[in-house]
């Protein structure tokens, strides 16, 4: 029923703002998937805001279109393992707070994109990260999934629970 509905409802132009889109990436990394540690999670809702104020949504929209390219580009095999290894590890001891300040985070909510464009810096950040596709895969289903199925309120009140939770 869920790939049903994902399939029904693609992902496409419609307007969101970058507060929601978090949301439904603090709620995809933070309670959809029980297996990502929370210091990673963290990292994924913070690196992916980080990138927002980095990037405009029209270089990272590309990113979506090509997106298969993009994941599994030099991400094969033991390689890709080593360099999530890594990752993690560096992920691990580095301090949440250290990546982006939340005066950053509140501006991003007049951040208008198109879900495209939220997705390609959802996947700019996980390839950035170095996750494995699979996971990268996961990630986007899940929060297109949530897109779906949480309103977008919900998905804000959310995101600024998160940042006074920082």
């Amino acid at each position: 029923m869920k790939v049903q509905m994902l399939k029904e409802l693609p992902i496409n132009d419609d307007i969101i703002t970058a507060d929601v889109f978090l949301g439904y990436v603090s709620q995809m990394s933070l309670e959809s998937i029980e297996s990502i540690e929370r210091p990673i999670a963290l990292h994924l809702i913070l690196k992916t805001a980080d990138n927002m104020t980095k990037y405009t949504p029209e270089q990272v929209e590309a990113i979506f279109e090509t997106r298969k390219e993009v994941i599994y580009q030099n991400k094969s095999g033991f390689k890709a393992l080593l360099q999530w290894f890594f990752s993690k590890r560096r992920i691990r001891r580095t301090n949440p707070n250290s990546v982006l300040d939340t005066h950053h985070l509140q501006q991003l909510s007049t951040l208008q994109l198109t879900e495209r464009q939220a997705f390609g810096y959802l996947l700019l950040t996980a390839n950035g990260l170095c996750f494995l596709p699979e996971q990268i895969l996961v990630f986007e289903a899940e929060t297109h999934l949530l897109m779906r199925t949480i309103s977008q309120q919900s998905a804000e009140s959310t995101y600024h629970q998160f940042i006074q939770a920082k």
